[in-house]
Order: structure tokens, then C-alpha cells, then sequence
């Protein structure tokens, strides 16, 4: 089946969907489609709403700007009003900066109405636009994560229905929540998705597949705790980084002093055991042991300041890691040439970003697939470029947990952990 035939015989709807995520790609946006929006209510997680498309982009100082996007296909103006005021609710709930709503045939009426609001408005023309700019028609020229074969093919029976239960929370948090969640809640959750992953019964396919999510997860939560290193001095940044991954339901400091409070308690009751003649017993204390930072932290700033170091190349870098990972290490197929012109930054620069992604990964988390030797043993590799952490052994040596079902309970609620 051709790219051609395969958009052809797609929903109206649902190839308008392909053709937005593809021009917002090519405008210059990291973009993901179909992403969730779940809350937990009595006790169960429910899905309040879908995004249609979510896109990222980081500036020169690593801010990060949101895309939230509506696509429809039908015709006339009913309820395009109504589709633009739900937007503007979900650009305040994900807090995005920017809003787009796609329809091929939009009212003068919208126009007028949505003009003090900032809201970008798409329709046949714009996107065509778009499309001519780059020499695609469209109904082909669909590549990386907007593959339509891959994504309505392989892509969609390996992820669709996993049968491991705890597969199945992660890809659901990782392809969801994941992407409004709190920086750092999230970054301490994928050494879990990747374990699960690891030892989850897959076919080598899907391996490559999950695989390849998480490193573009990676390189996200990368760009953003760098921003944290270039806004403060080097020792107040690294502190900070510290608390914020040793917090977990509270901040470091509050864990520490309820630990404090709790060895007080202890104390006392041992103290008065011991008064009555009985043997006294050696405790550690809970304040020491507790709220500490995972043991893969100091790696993990070595690994963001090597993606720090570029920060105008930070968007492109997570643009060409979805186009080489998804189109040239699955599908099998070399992106177009006239895509590959949406890329300021060069290729070779940009690969050797994701190839330190996939060498962490590798060496500290203990990540090892097919994908991950094929793209660090690429042409063009050049493992002196990468950085040089300390060998880890295995996903132990890097204090993942052997039963990965506890650090992954978390994802049946994606949000339990934003407040």
C-alpha cells in the first residue's frame, strides 16, 4: 500500500487531523496527536477531553511555548464559536500559549469574533499553503509520527492493545498526561516506563516502538530541567534540582522535618523500652534516609547540560528525533529532502543530540534494544562525541526497582501527582 492510497482511504476527518499535525510540524512545532486529558473522579481515571494536536517548542532562553489544537472537517459555521471557547478553556487547563483551530471551510464570523483572543484560524487555503511551501500535495509526503502507514499500521496494533497491564498504564501516561505533567514528576517516572518496557514480552518491533517514544520523552524533560540549570548559578541550580527530585507528595524540606518528627516519636518509646531493663536497639534515622534523589541525578545533569548547550537547536532536536526515529529506524525509509529544509539547525548536530539521548538511556537506565544499537551504530555515529558518564552495570546498578508495578501504580491516574 503506497503513502497515497494509505491517506486516501482514511476518514475525512481523521486525514485532516494528518494534514494539521503535518503543517504545524512543518511551522516549526514538535507536535503530538490524539493526546488525552484525564482526571481521576470516584476513585477512577476518566478522560475528560482529547487534544487533537499538542504542539512544543522551546525559545532561545528554553521556555517552553504550547500549542493546543481543534481539528473539523465539517461544513459550515455550526458550533465553530463553541469549538474556539472550548480552546480557550484548554489553553488555561494545559497552560498553553498558543491556540489553533482547523476547519477547511471557516465563517467570516469566526474570523471577527476570535480576532481578541489570539487565536490562530486554518482552513484549506492556509494549510495548502503550507503544503506548496514544502512541494507536498496532500494526500502524501506523510513521515516520521505522521507516517500513515506506520501510524495507522504497526504503530496502532502494537499500542492499541498491549496485553501487560503495566505496559499499558505507561504508554497510556506517556502518550497522554505525560505531556502536561509536571517536569519533574515526569522525569522520575520514565527509568519505570523504560524498565517496563525492557521486560515486557514484545516482539522486536515493538520494543523499537515504545523505545523510541521514550527517548523523545527523554530529550522533552531534558530541554526543560535545562532551563532550570541557565537561570541560576551553577551551585543554587544543582540544589534545587536536588530537592525537587528528592520531593514526592511534599517538598524535600517538609518530607525531612515529618521524618525528623517521626524519629522524635520513635526515639522516645525505644528510650522507654530501654528503661525497663530491655536490650537497646541500633536504629538509622528516617530523616537521613528520606527524600533523597534518585542515584541516576548526577548522570542525569551531565546528560542535560550536554542538551543545554545548544538551546536554539532544542525544538529542532526533538523535530528530527520523531523523523529520524519514527521514519528512518522503523519504517525503513529516508525523509524527504524537502522536509528536512524545516530544519535550521544541521542534521549531523542534530542526531548527535539523540544519540546522547539513547547513550544515557543505555548506560544509566540500562536501556537496550535493536533501535538503540542501530542508532548508536548508525553512519555518521561518532561515540566520541557523546558524553562520559560512569559504566552502570545494569537497571539495579542505576536504582530502578526490580518489580517495576509499585513505581508504575502512579500511572493509573496520570495527574495524582501535579499538585
Amino acid at each position: 500500500m503506497t503513502l497515497a492510497k494509505a491517506f486516501d482511504q482514511l476518514p475525512k476527518g481523521r486525514g485532516w487531523e494528518y494534514r494539521i499535525h503535518r503543517a504545524a510540524f512543518l511551522a516549526g512545532w514538535f507536535v503530538r496527536r490524539g493526546v488525552n486529558l484525564r482526571e481521576r473522579v470516584k476513585g477512577s481515571p476518566q478522560t475528560m477531553a482529547e487534544v487533537d494536536i499538542l504542539g512544543i517548542s522551546f525559545d532561545a532562553s528554553l521556555i517552553e511555548h504550547r500549542l493546543v489544537g481543534e481539528c473539523k472537517d465539517r461544513k459550515g459555521n455550526t458550533k465553530e464559536a463553541d469549538r474556539v471557547v472550548w480552546l480557550l478553556g484548554l489553553r488555561s487547563v494545559l497552560e498553553a500559549t498558543d491556540v489553533l483551530f482547523a476547519k477547511p471551510n471557516l465563517s467570516d464570523g469566526i474570523y471577527i469574533w476570535a480576532k481578541p483572543f489570539d487565536i490562530s484560524l486554518w482552513d484549506e487555503a492556509a494549510v495548502r499553503r503550507i503544503e506548496s511551501s514544502f512541494q507536498l500535495p496532500e494526500n502524501d509526503g506523510f513521515t516520521g509520527s505522521f507516517n500513515v502507514d506506520l501510524c495507522e499500521g504497526s504503530l496502532a496494533t502494537l499500542r492499541d492493545k498491549p496485553s501487560d497491564m503495566h505496559l499499558k498504564r505507561a504508554w497510556d501516561y506517556l502518550s497522554g498526561a505525560f505531556w502536561y505533567s509536571p517536569n519533574t514528576a515526569r522525569t522520575k517516572r520514565l527509568p519505570a516506563y523504560f524498565q517496563t518496557v525492557m521486560q515486557a514480552k514484545l516482539a522486536e518491533e515493538a520494543r523499537d516502538a515504545y523505545v523510541a517514544e521514550g527517548l523523545v520523552a527523554l530529550l522533552t524533560c531534558a530541554t526543560n530541567t535545562a532551563r532550570n540549570l541557565r537561570r541560576l548559578s551553577p551551585a543554587r541550580a544543582s540544589t534545587e534540582l536536588h530537592n525537587a527530585f528528592a520531593s514526592g507528595a511534599a517538598s524535600a524540606t517538609t518530607l525531612r522535618d515529618i521524618a525528623a518528627r517521626a524519629d522524635a516519636y520513635y526515639r522516645d518509646a525505644i528510650a522507654k523500652v530501654s528503661d525497663r531493663g530491655r536490650t537497646a536497639v541500633q536504629m538509622p534515622r528516617l530523616a537521613d534516609s528520606i527524600a533523597e534523589p534518585p542515584p541516576w541525578l548526577d548522570e542525569y545533569l551531565t546528560f542535560i547540560e550536554a542538551v543545554g548547550q545548544r538551546p536554539n537547536a532544542a525544538t529542532d532536536a526533538l523535530r528530527f528525533a520523531d523523523l529520524f526515529l519514527y521514519e528512518t529506524l522503523l519504517a525503513g525509509n529516508n525523509p524527504p529532502e524537502t522536509v528536512l529544509t524545516s530544519f535550521v539547525t544541521p542534521t549531523d548536530e542534530l542526531l548527535r543530540t539523540i544519540r546522547t539521548a539513547a547513550y544515557f538511556a543505555r548506560r544509566v537506565w540500562g536501556v537496550n534494544c535493536a533501535l538503540i544499537e542501530r542508532l548508536l551504530s548508525s553512519p555518521g555515529s561518532d561515540n566520541r562525541a557523546e558524553i562520559q558518564l560512569p559504566a552502570v552495570e545494569n537497571s539495579r546498578a542505576a536504582g530502578l526497582p526490580a518489580d517495576d508495578s509499585s513505581a508504575l501504580a502512579s500511572t493509573a491516574d496520570p495527574l495524582r501527582g501535579r499538585n
